[in-house]
């Protein structure tokens, strides 16, 4: 249920040009895994939410993405946010979501209980939409590789369990199915398809 009107945060200033540039940007992000792209819009989110998840779930959310988030007090907020300006419904368990919103990246549950896809339809798996502290090019961080990514490029993305990656690694053996990844810190995003390998 909806909250009062005067509760709920706006979203894009100038909708149909606002979603076209937010979405030419997540394009760009998913082209070229691990760049670091700016939203680079007007928003004020919920506070549960930073600018950059704000602005994709604007642009790719509707009526037929159903959503999961990983807190109550997410879920509250961003479900109003998103089912006002998206109409996009929220579901309670990750495996039915079409999208999932995690604030809490330390927390995050197994990536095995989300939507995998089929052989037949990989796409109708799930995409992850991961908040974390910082995104940073460093050297010691993760080394990808694979479509897009002209020489192999290192991040530091902060905030993740110690396990994350070794569970990221299992999923390559399972592609063309797999899950695709946005991790966003404030208004910064990057790309993290399921065809880009990892290495620790």
């Amino acid at each position: 249920m909806l909250t009062d009107a005067q509760d709920l945060k706006p979203g894009f200033p100038d909708p149909v040009p606002d979603a076209q540039w937010a979405f030419r940007g997540i394009l760009h992000a998913m082209s070229y895994p691990g760049r670091i792209t700016q939203a680079g819009l007007a928003l004020t989110p919920p506070r549960s939410l930073d600018q950059a998840a704000a602005a994709i779930g604007l642009s790719l959310f509707d009526f037929d993405t159903p959503l999961w988030f990983d807190r109550p007090a997410v879920l509250a907020e961003a479900t109003n946010f998103f089912q006002f300006h998206c109409g996009s419904p929220s579901v309670a368990t990750p495996g039915e979501a079409r999208f999932a919103i995690v604030s809490d990246a330390a927390q995050l549950i197994t990536l095995e209980v989300f939507d995998r896809g089929t052989d037949e339809a990989p796409d109708r798996s799930a995409t992850l939409i991961i908040q974390v502290p910082e995104i940073t090019e460093q050297a010691e961080g993760v080394t990808l590789s694979g479509p897009g990514i002209k020489e192999p490029l290192s991040l530091c993305i902060d905030g993740l369990s110690t396990d994350f990656w070794r569970q990221r690694r299992a999923l390559q053996s399972l592609f063309p199915r797999g899950i695709d990844i946005v991790f966003t810190a404030g208004s910064r995003f990057i790309g993290l398809p399921r065809t880009t390998l990892v290495e620790t």
